[in-house]
């Protein structure tokens, strides 16, 4: 028997046993549930079969218990939260089809200077922009070769040194961007999406970025002064940049004019979203800002289309997939009696006592290295969110920096795309990266507690 025939049979096995262990103590509800939680994350960990297959196993297991009508288990695969991404993903597409990520690289660089130093800064810099609007593993796929390119040209004692920072940069740089707006990274959305149907609890696009940008460009900041520290400070500059082909040399096309401008007016939108929804109504969010983006994208204007069908063939549909059974498994949890349990559990400690946020985010960061940063909150996010209910508190208080911790994963090769993208130049060893990324998770540990503290006040 292969490995993943194992997993693939230990799943609902091992569900089936946390079930017959918690059943004498629990309702048969609370232990059912237990029991589905135990068999998607063995799958999502393992990956026995692929994530978005597993998270279709609550619609299965919860309509067929009753713990959720049927109706409820199909709802969470149509939330709005859902919409949400399918659009930024359609936006992601536009951006890349005509290569408007590739000008704004290059147009950063040409300006950051030639020293390693200046390279590394330009690239991290370029890489946390565009990944605040399209995919990580996107934007690190995308910037590897230019970093690639310019690595091969440095004939130097010290480009080793320039290399694994260089590479590593891009790889931590497109995860630290991911935090910074809701469309930035998949657990951001989840986590809005479960606050709200769970917990009517609203996180708009400009309520996340007022914390996910400051605390994004803090670890951003101190992330480059830990890559560059290694550099030579006398280390003589690369050859000019401007050697490379540019993009920027050539006007904007009228496809790039028109990508660029639903984008700016996109962006502008989800920023004033929350007072122009005290006017409008809460039909104006921010999934039916982006879906109206959509819609331009694909419609002629004066002969010209952005996006045609063809180009869905590139949407990560699997994603959409995870985030309805992540909103379903929170559904199913809450439906059983566990977020009334857990609250219970909690009841008496202080918020404000550094010892509890320390453990809560060092509990969150601990979970993202273990499963995937989705299913670390699809898990996480329903108990945090009883336990503020608990500690009467806002709830958003303890989960944007749970959910920020859910993209705290530096240390090893496989925890992220962008790391294995990384480590797949030749340039890194598992120790190396081991041993700087658990730099980035420890600093990352300390800010977020800070974030937390200052949050609640």
């Amino acid at each position: 028997m292969n490995s993943q025939s194992f997993w693939w049979i230990f799943g609902p096995i091992n569900g089936c046993i946390l079930y017959f262990i918690l059943h004498f103590n629990f309702s048969f509800e609370m232990a059912y549930s237990a029991g589905v939680i135990a068999w998607m994350l063995t799958w999502w960990l393992s990956e026995a079969v692929p994530m978005a297959v597993t998270a279709l196993l609550p619609i299965l297991l919860f309509s067929s218990s009753k713990i959720l009508s049927v109706e409820d288990c199909y709802a969470s695969y149509s939330d709005r939260f859902v919409f949400l991404f399918l659009g930024g993903f359609l936006l992601s597409i536009a951006f890349e089809k005509w290569s408007m990520h590739e000008r704004l690289a290059h147009w950063i660089l040409s300006k950051v200077g030639h020293s390693p130093r200046a390279v590394l800064f330009g690239f991290m810099i370029a890489t946390y922009i565009i990944s605040m609007w399209i995919s990580n593993t996107a934007t690190a796929l995308m910037m590897m070769p230019l970093a690639i390119g310019i690595i091969h040209r440095k004939k130097h004692q010290s480009q080793h040194r320039f290399a694994r920072s260089l590479v590593l940069g891009i790889a931590y740089a497109s995860s630290i961007g991911g935090m910074a707006t809701l469309l930035g990274s998949p657990p951001n959305a989840a986590l809005a999406g479960i606050l709200e149907s769970q917990f009517h609890r609203e996180v708009g696009f400009y309520e996340w970025m007022k914390w996910g940008v400051p605390f994004s460009l803090c670890l951003l900041t101190i992330g480059y002064f830990i890559l560059q520290f290694p550099l030579d400070k006398k280390e003589v500059e690369l050859p000019a940049y401007t050697a490379l082909s540019d993009p920027n040399q050539l006007p904007l096309s009228p496809h790039q004019k028109s990508t660029l401008t639903v984008f700016l007016i996109t962006a502008l939108l989800w920023i004033t979203q929350q007072p122009l929804a005290s006017v409008l109504g809460n039909w104006w969010n921010d999934s039916f800002i982006v879906l109206l983006a959509a819609v331009v994208l694909f419609t002629p204007i004066k002969n010209l289309r952005i996006l045609n069908w063809e180009d869905t063939e590139k949407l990560p549909w699997g994603i959409l997939l995870m985030f309805g059974g992540g909103l379903t498994m929170a559904a199913g949890c809450k439906a059983a009696g566990w977020m009334n349990w857990i609250g219970l559990q909690f009841q008496g400690f202080d918020p404000h006592s550094w010892t509890f946020q320390l453990v809560i985010i060092g509990v969150s960061v601990l979970l993202t290295a273990l499963m995937s940063n989705l299913a670390m909150v699809a898990v996480f996010i329903p108990i945090i969110g009883q336990l503020a209910i608990a500690l009467n508190i806002d709830i958003a208080i303890i989960a944007i920096p749970v959910g920020l911790a859910a993209s705290c994963d530096f240390m090893f090769p496989m925890s992220t795309p962008p790391n294995a993208i990384a480590y797949s130049s030749g340039f890194l060893t598992p120790g190396k990266m081991f041993q700087i990324g658990a730099l980035f998770n420890i600093t990352a540990t300390l800010l977020l507690v800070l974030f937390m503290h200052w949050m609640i006040g």
